[in-house]
This record gives structure tokens, sequence and C-alpha cells, in this order.
């Protein structure tokens, strides 16, 4: 029998053949499709499934969620400056030229008791990244003060004070760093002062520094002839010294204040007087420290006006013990070089 033999040879029966279709070709097709995309599946979708499902348990350690999360952490009371540092860690790691998370860094790590040395690198490498930040300036400003690098820390700190939200206490600290230079410029000291204060800062202390550096900016003058911004600075140190308490104002503050002006006013009895006084009321440890230092000095420096010699000598070396402040060192240094005794300072 043939394919196309009409009737069956054997028996005559009409034969049925079965017509031509494409359908066969196509189910087979489509089967070898299907086996295709349930092995692509199998090869590539649960890799991808995988890849998938870890993109989505750390999608909140992107670097904008990080930042956020760094920020309200360090913002709470008290910050858990542990997990702000681990987060600032994966900052970093995930971007590394976040100079955000590089601060952070350095901030946490400070905040945890690291080696400052540690910190102020990381706050260098911030820099480096964004010169422009003053948070990081103002960090490693106060960091090298602590070292003891003061002319560093002077150049931190004139740079943090031209970030435009500086805060007041930014002013006071260049103001400080500026008087811990041996030869410092009182213009600059004052103006950096009188900016914290314009900026909000409120301190007796500071009233009253603002006022003898304007004194001393004037030279030696009677009082009578004192410039109108000079009495008005030193009406301003009297009236927040009466306001103040033993809080505000440490002990011997006020006569430290008064002996100044006396000195510089020309009456060194009073002056004298002043400073014996104040030594009698002013605390050897805590704030009143360096108060008693600054008597020291003052004392220093009457002695030296009468004769340069020992007991000059012997109340420099007072107020560095009682205080080793660099305002302090740098008051007295700056009192020997005026009077021709560098051979002094430099020891």
């Amino acid at each position: 029998m043939r394919v196309f033999d009409a009737h069956c040879g054997a028996c005559d029966e009409v034969l049925q053949h079965r017509a031509w279709s494409p359908w066969p070709g196509v189910r087979r097709t489509l089967k070898r499709i299907v086996r295709a995309a349930l092995l692509t599946l199998l090869v590539a979708g649960v890799p991808t499934a995988v890849f998938l499902h870890r993109y989505a348990k750390q999608a909140d350690v992107r670097p904008w969620k990080l930042g956020a999360r760094i920020d309200a952490l360090a913002s709470e009371q008290p910050p858990d400056w542990q997990q702000v540092r681990v987060l600032s860690r994966q900052l970093v790691d995930l971007r590394p030229r976040s100079a955000r998370g590089w601060y952070m860094l350095a901030l946490s790590g400070r905040r945890l008791g690291y080696d400052p040395r540690l910190a102020i690198s990381e706050a260098r490498e911030a820099l480096r990244l964004s010169p422009q930040m003053g948070e990081a300036h103002l960090f490693v400003a106060v960091e090298l003060a602590a070292l003891g690098r003061y002319e560093e820390a002077r150049m931190h700190a004139a740079r943090a004070t031209e970030w435009s939200p500086a805060p007041a206490a930014t002013w006071r600290l260049a103001g400080e760093l500026e008087l811990a230079r041996a030869r410092p410029d009182i213009e600059r000291a004052l103006a950096n002062f009188e900016e914290a204060r314009l900026r909000g800062y409120e301190s007796v202390e500071l009233e009253v520094r603002c006022a003898l550096l304007r004194q001393r900016s004037v030279g030696v003058v009677a009082p009578e002839r004192y410039p109108p911004e000079l009495t008005v600075a030193l009406q301003r140190a009297q009236d927040a010294l009466a306001a103040s308490d033993a809080d505000d104002a440490p002990g011997g503050l006020y006569e430290w204040f008064a002996a100044e002006l006396a000195l510089a006013e020309g009456r060194p009895s009073e002056a004298e007087r002043l400073v014996t006084q104040g030594l009698s009321v002013a605390a050897r440890d805590g704030p009143g420290a360096i108060v008693r230092a600054r008597l020291f000095v003052t004392k220093g420096w009457l002695e030296i006006t009468r004769e340069p010699g020992a007991a000059a000598a012997a109340a420099f070396r007072a107020a560095i013990a009682a205080d080793a402040d660099p305002e302090i060192v740098g008051g007295v240094t700056e009192i020997l070089v005026s009077s021709g005794r560098e051979d002094v300072a430099r020891e």
C-alpha cells in the first residue's frame, strides 16, 4: 500500500489519509523553547534571585541612608558613638570620597577615646576631600591644641572661622590660640573675641578679656582720655562681673581684671594689693587655676617693671606651675621678650 492509494489493496476500503498540517513542527519547536527557558531560569534565575534578595536586605546600607542614620544617631542624647563609628566605617568603605563619612569617623573615634592622632588623620582626609569643611577644621584645631601644636591649630581655627554657620565658640578658640603665640596679634585676638560675643557667646571671662585686650591695644593713657569703645568695653566687663555668681566668675577674676587696669593706668601699689587679694581667693584647680596663673603673670609684670630679677622670675614660674595653658606661657613669653629678656623667654 502506498501513501497515495485511495483504496486498501487487501479489503478495498477507502483510505482516509491525514491532512498535512504544520502543527507537529510548531509543537516540537515550542517544546524546545520551553525546555531552553526552564534551563535558563535554572542556571541564571536562581543566582539572580539570590542577588536581589541580598540587595533588598542591604537596602538600608545605601550611602544616602547611612548618612541619615549617622546624623540621627549623633544627635541623640546621649549619642551612640559606637554605632556611629561602625556606620561611618561602612560609609567610607562604600564611598571612599565621602568627606562627611571621614569626619564622622574621626569625631566618633575621639568620643570613644581613640588615639587623637588617628582622629586627626581621619579628619584631615575629610579636609583633603572637602577643604572648606569648617567643622573638620574646628575639630582638627581643638585636637592639635590639646597636643600642644598651637601654630597648626591656629591655622585650622582661622579656616574654621570662614565656615558660614561657624558657632561662636570657634571665634573664641581662634582668639585664644592667637594669644598663645609668643608675639600675639592683639588686634586679631580682640576681633575674634568680639565676633564670638556678637555671635552669642556669653561669658563673664570673655567680657573681661575683651576689655583688657582693648585696653592693651590703646596703651597707657589716663582714664579720662580713654576712647569711647574702651570705656564701653570696661563698663560692660564691670557689669558682667557685678551680675555674676561663683559659677560664672571664678574667685580672683575680678581682682585680676582690676589689677590689670590699675597696672596699665600707672597705679602699681593698687595693682599689687589686688593681686595679693586675688591669690588669696583664687582656686588652685578647676576653672580657678587659670585665673590664679593670670594673677601670677600680672605679679611678674609688676615686678619686672620695677626691676627684672628673681622676684619676677619666681612669679612667672609660679604662673606656669599653676596652669601651663598656652595663654599663660604665651603671656609670660611676651612680657619677657618685650622687656628685653629673650634669653629667659627661650628657657
